[in-house]
């Protein structure tokens, strides 16, 4: 606070009761501001919550595309017994399966090539050296 607190002219009491009237005028402003944003997002949030409840999950079911099924009459009778096939598997199918190892595609620099590199890409940058361990700066 002010140690030397000196009394205000009369225009300076005035002036000091128009700013305290104009800060209460923007404070409820922005009060009411805030109050019809809040409403505002209730009422919208209410409306969306109402349509995607209303909207269907699925397509009806007079637009789903129609697929046609031919069923045909089975030759055997079926039986309830358990049946175990042998199937053959093609010996091809491994090596077309498999994932061969390739090559690195990268390479192991050194600090000058990495620099020039980087030179050369258009990057600012330089080696830091601290406590013994090297650090990449770029800017």
């Amino acid at each position: 606070m002010i140690d030397d607190f000196e009394p205000l002219s009369p225009e300076g009491l005035r002036r000091r009761e128009e700013i305290l009237l104009l800060a209460k005028h923007d404070v409820r402003r922005r009060r009411r501001r805030v109050l019809v944003v809040r409403g505002a997002c209730a009422v919208i949030g209410v409306i969306a919550t109402g349509l995607w409840l209303h909207h269907p999950l699925s397509i009806p079911r007079e637009n789903r595309p129609q697929i046609a099924v031919r069923h045909q009459p089975t030759t055997q009778p079926p039986t309830s017994a358990v049946q175990i096939v042998f199937i053959e598997t093609d010996p091809a199918a491994v090596s077309r399966l498999f994932i061969r190892d390739e090559k690195p595609k990268w390479q192991r620099l050194g600090d000058d090539a990495l620099l020039q590199s980087l030179a050369d890409a258009g990057t600012q940058a330089g080696l830091v050296s601290v406590n013994g361990r090297e650090m990449l700066v770029t800017r």
